[in-house]
């Protein structure tokens, strides 16, 4: 067997293949979108671990400053910064407890009402705050 020929060879040639104008323009085009995009689309993210312009509160802090306020007898002063430390921590029930106790030491039998109910919302079997519910309850005369 001969072999003859000059396609016979060992080695094949590659075709160049021409691009195509309509990839090359959609690529571009998604390049184009996608800079755009980052640029001005997406808002920069904050910088983790950089300190806020104001101060944030802590719960137990104000929590603490309450309770001296309480035990000072300044009951309505007391009230006022246990609302502060609950807009800070709305899911603690303890807190809501205490502040129903402070607004039936100054006679706020309504508002005490109120706080024991969201207490008990957050968690039906704390004992502290449906002893709070009761003495609300008994002041006002509900049975």
């Amino acid at each position: 067997m001969y072999l003859k020929g000059s396609k016979l060879r060992m080695k094949k040639q590659r075709r160049m293949r021409r691009s195509n104008p309509a990839f090359v323009i959609l690529f571009l085009a998604i390049i184009t979108a996608v800079i755009y995009f980052d640029q001005y689309v997406v808002e920069e993210l904050p910088v983790v671990q950089v300190p806020t312009p104001t101060s944030t509160l802590i719960p137990e802090s104000l929590e603490k400053e309450a309770d001296e306020l309480l035990a000072a007898g300044s009951m309505y002063r007391a009230i006022d910064v246990y609302n502060q430390a609950i807009r800070v921590d709305p899911y603690d029930p303890n807190m809501h407890v205490k502040l129903a106790h402070a607004q039936i030491l100054a006679g706020e039998y309504e508002s005490a009402l109120t706080s024991a109910q969201n207490a008990l919302l957050l968690n039906p079997e704390n004992p502290k705050a449906l002893a709070e519910l009761g003495w609300a309850l008994s002041f006002l005369g509900i049975s």
